[in-house]
């Protein structure tokens, strides 16, 4: 009971302005508790592409309180996510980061790779915990990410690519280099990264 009053909560904190009534209609009948209704009358809109749409499907389907249909969730968060819901992409870093300290390096790549693009998308949140990871004394993010990176792990380039474009914040003040970061989006274009190729060809 007490996640299903959270999940209403969180629910009716979500504002959708610049999509279709729809989404707020079937926000309203998931506060109601009438979850099969309110997923079916966005489903159209989620197929045809609206990320706002594939989000709050994916909550209704993985929250046990609600449609609790987890793999149906994780498709439609996936789908979001890949579609630049910065929800989506800060939830996805968001799990990744919860054991990030004992966690494999592939997992912080991909942690990163969510958290970056989270924030390209507006999203404070995620720009936060990247700034805590990054100045983290217990675990040194950036250079295992280089390490993987020299190694050839593309999803590694393409973040430190964006890392280098966007600019870091340090000490010494924001540390931007595009050159090094035209370096490692090519890097990860020739080992096929779909992110890095699009970057290329949009901004370089």
């Amino acid at each position: 009971m007490k996640r299903f009053l959270l999940l209403l909560v969180f629910l009716s904190q979500l504002v959708f302005a610049d999509d279709s009534y729809l989404i707020d209609d079937s926000l309203a009948m998931a506060r109601q508790g009438e979850f099969v209704r309110a997923s079916n009358l966005i489903v159209d809109l989620a197929n045809n592409g609206d990320s706002n749409a594939q989000y709050v499907l994916s909550m209704y389907f993985r929250d046990p309180n609600a449609l609790n249909i987890p793999e149906v969730g994780e498709m439609w968060l996936m789908r979001a996510a890949e579609n630049n819901n910065a929800k989506a992409q800060y939830d996805l870093g968001w799990r990744l980061a919860a054991g990030w300290k004992n966690d494999t390096v592939e997992d912080i790549v991909e942690m990163i790779y969510w958290f970056e693009r989270a924030t390209f998308n507006g999203s404070d949140d995620a720009y936060a915990n990247l700034a805590t990871l990054y100045d983290n004394e217990h675990r040194n993010v950036l250079l295992e990410m280089e390490v993987a990176a020299n190694n050839g792990n593309a999803m590694a380039q393409f973040n430190l690519g964006w890392i280098n474009a966007r600019g870091l914040v340090s000490s010494e003040g924001l540390m931007q280099d595009m050159d090094v970061a035209k370096v490692w989006f090519e890097k990860s274009a020739k080992l096929g990264f779909k992110d890095a190729v699009e970057v290329l060809q949009n901004n370089f």
